[in-house]
């Protein structure tokens, strides 16, 4: 099936992907996948690892209050646990202004449209080896970690404006690709812990004035390209550990930036530490 068939609505027959769903619903835990894990960059998906936005949608806002819903997986000393695997969200997953007492995670999806989380209050956010154009999360409230790892961001900004995230953010190894513009638009973001982007690849601007980081913001390893333009925009952000612009201490792979680093008016508590960066011209 091509990656770009997109199905209208969330009616007609469920897909193998959708029936996981369901049995995660009803038992607490879901079907074990079949076939191989879904390559998230490859052009075409088999029609079985489909799962329809709006079904989703309606699953994750109806559960709580279905009596046949059962609590998900939970992990030790940690909330309920949402997993969705292997799968292609085609449509909107639009979780907008919901309340969801769960942690939802994401490990190799592919999301055919940026998932809207804007004004969602959920209890933890993960993505791991996810393909995603963009994520719209402006004023999310989270009471834990939200994760983007080693996810491809394309052609769309994370969107982060204004959203209080309880644990810490991190974003190693994710590739965020939107040349000329916002990868990441984050004014006024609140952490309560660090903000970690270890050997991210960003191209276009990581936009974070304003943003209020209880720990350290790491990057370390990193590459930043928006040449000619902001490729870092941290005017007036308040830290309560380090900047880190530095080697990556598991790879030795170094800082690296084309484009401006602006930091004017920030508050760093700890160290700012850029030993063996390279500062490209322009």
């Amino acid at each position: 099936m091509p990656s770009g068939k997109v199905r209208e609505n969330g009616n007609g027959p469920l897909t193998a992907a959708e029936r996981r769903v369901d049995e995660l619903l009803r038992q607490g835990r879901p079907e074990t996948p079949e076939g191989e894990p879904l390559d998230v960059l490859a052009e075409e998906f088999e029609a079985d690892k489909e799962i329809r936005g709006e079904f989703l949608t309606r699953r994750l806002i109806d559960s709580p209050d279905e009596a046949s819903w059962r609590p998900f997986t939970r992990r030790a000393r940690q909330q309920p646990v949402i997993l969705i695997e292997d799968a292609v969200i085609s449509g909107c997953l639009d979780l907008r202004a919901a309340e969801l007492p769960y942690l939802l995670e994401f490990v190799r999806c592919r999301f055919l449209e940026a998932p809207d989380v804007r004004q969602a209050s959920l209890a933890g956010l993960v993505l791991r080896n996810c393909l995603l154009p963009g994520m719209r999360a402006r004023n999310l409230r989270t009471t834990s970690d939200t994760h983007l790892l080693h996810c491809t961001s394309r052609d769309g900004v994370i969107d982060l404006a204004d959203a209080e995230l309880g644990g810490s953010l991190l974003l190693n190894g994710s590739d965020l690709n939107n040349p000329g513009r916002r990868a990441i638009y984050a004014d006024r973001l609140t952490v309560a812990g660090a903000m970690l982007a270890m050997g991210i690849t960003v191209a276009g601007e990581i936009r974070i004035p304003g943003a209020k980081i209880g720990g350290n913001l790491t990057l370390a390893g990193a590459t930043l390209r928006n040449r000619g333009r902001l490729a870092l925009n941290a005017n007036g952000i308040q830290l309560g550990g380090s900047l880190r612009c530095d080697a990556d201490p598991n790879t030795g792979k170094s800082f690296t930036v084309a484009g401006l680093v602006f930091i004017p008016s920030a508050n760093i508590a700890g160290d700012l530490r850029m030993r063996d960066a390279v500062l490209e011209p322009g």
